[in-house]
């Protein structure tokens, strides 16, 4: 039995759940007696750009669904985790029952999950040395739906996505949204802000609405093919969309939240995005950059080199042979 296990709440966003889904689906068709389960807080608080067939459960009939699992005695039990916090449900979860083995996508808890194998993009955390590591940017899982930029030297920069997150960490939205307008950079660039949350896009659509303010564009969980096609430049604070973004040939410019800083600044070391420092300086950086666009073509064409779009298929295939070896 192969038990995918992760969550989808406000305050974890989207990434690891997408991250998840992807393997999933590349192994369902592979593997027997596989199951995918996610935990949430409230379905109603996200939308979702089409429907599948996902599997969601609140806290207490997660437990209940692991147990009848478990309840049935299967020979060996592989556990596929990507949590980036561990929560006192998941907790209990896992300390309650045994698996055979465990792999984990998720640096931030790797204590607390202590897996026989990490898979991760980042080199900015190491596991214990009993625990196989896999680690780099050749295992950054990228969206199927998803396709690859081609290398351009872009003439002027003209469509900007923002996009914090389905979390939104400290509200970076609405403090980016009133110094877009603050410094008037609507005059010079079209705007196209995303969000995932319901009420989120409700209040800022009425904003826009009541203030008649032209060039910002309010999305609520688009298309995201169609949404990185349409853009020159991406801001966010880190995390998977900057990878897709990459990959799709989008310049990336990210601002420094919390503990996502270190990633930040670590990518930026790279020469794959931009750092835009602290949300409160991100617009006065983001007018200079904009113009460089030598600057902006080489970071462009930097990130095409090293995301070939193939770490699904690298994790699917560890993961097979992992549990081909466990019987």
């Amino acid at each position: 039995m192969i038990i995918f296990h992760t969550l989808l709440t406000e305050k974890s966003g989207f990434g690891n759940f997408i991250r998840m889904k992807e393997i999933y689906r590349e192994l369902k068709n592979f593997a027997k007696d596989i199951y995918f389960l996610v935990m949430i807080d409230d379905e109603n608080n996200f939308s979702f750009g089409s429907k599948d067939t996902y599997i969601f459960f609140n806290q207490n009939d997660i437990s209940n669904k692991f147990k009848t699992l478990l309840e049935r005695k299967p020979s060996k039990v592989l556990l596929v985790s990507d949590f980036p916090f561990i929560d006192d449900v998941t907790k209990h979860i896992y300390s309650s029952y045994t698996f055979d083995y465990t792999i984990s996508l998720n640096d931030a808890t790797l204590q607390e999950v202590e897996p026989n194998i990490f898979i991760n993009t980042d080199k900015l955390i190491r596991p214990k040395s009993s625990v196989k590591s896999f680690v780099g940017l050749k295992y950054q899982i990228i969206r199927s739906d998803l396709s690859r930029g081609t290398y351009l030297n872009k003439q002027e920069v003209k469509k900007i996505g923002v996009m914090f997150g389905g979390s939104d960490p400290d509200n970076l939205t609405s403090t980016f949204l009133k110094d877009i307008l603050r410094k008037e950079l609507n005059k010079s660039y079209f705007f196209k802000i995303v969000v995932n949350n319901k009420n989120r896009y409700n209040k800022f659509l009425k904003i826009i609405n009541e203030l008649c303010i032209l060039n910002i564009e309010i999305l609520l969980a688009p298309n995201m093919p169609e949404f990185y096609k349409d853009i020159d430049v991406l801001i966010n604070m880190g995390g998977m969309s900057s990878y897709e973004a990459m990959y799709c040939g989008v310049n990336v410019c990210s601002v420094e939240w919390n503990y996502m800083g270190e990633y930040v600044r670590s990518l930026a070391l790279e020469n794959l995005l931009i750092n835009l420092g602290s949300i409160d300086q991100a617009c006065d950086f983001l007018n200079l950059i904009l113009g460089d666009l030598e600057n902006l073509n080489k970071i462009r064409n930097q990130a095409l080199k090293v995301l070939d779009g193939k770490a699904t298929q690298r994790i699917a295939q560890i993961i097979l042979e992992t549990y081909g070896d466990m019987k």
